[in-house]
């Protein structure tokens, strides 16, 4: 059996020892591809460095987002604030309702 103080010690050199974490913000809500940029930032650290990305607001992406390989093991995306979303959706703006819209493909009005 180990004894107690050798096992609170070589946790202690593991905490010692584990790179601290590297926290970015995509901060959407002012800025809605601001995603991209914080995951380029979040590449450039130490391999095996945890990560944490903030999202906040909506953040608009027109890609695929991917993540594979060293440069994002250890990599979370988290939200924060009112409905953070990361959304490939388009806006759709200038529309308007039209008193007597019918559907082209089923006749209904």
């Amino acid at each position: 059996m180990v004894p107690p103080e050798q096992v609170v010690a070589t946790i202690a050199v593991l905490l010692a020892t584990a790179p601290p974490p590297a926290a970015f913000t995509a901060d959407c809500a002012s800025q809605p591809t601001a995603l991209a940029a914080a995951l380029a930032a979040s590449r450039s650290r130490a391999p095996g460095t945890p990560a944490t990305i903030t999202v906040t607001g909506t953040c608009r992406v027109t890609e695929p987002v991917t993540l594979s390989g060293p440069t994002d093991d250890h990599l979370t995306i988290a939200g924060a604030g009112d409905a953070p979303a990361i959304s490939g959706g388009i806006v759709i703006s200038s529309w308007k309702e039209h008193a007597a819209a019918t559907c082209e493909h089923c006749g209904n009005t």
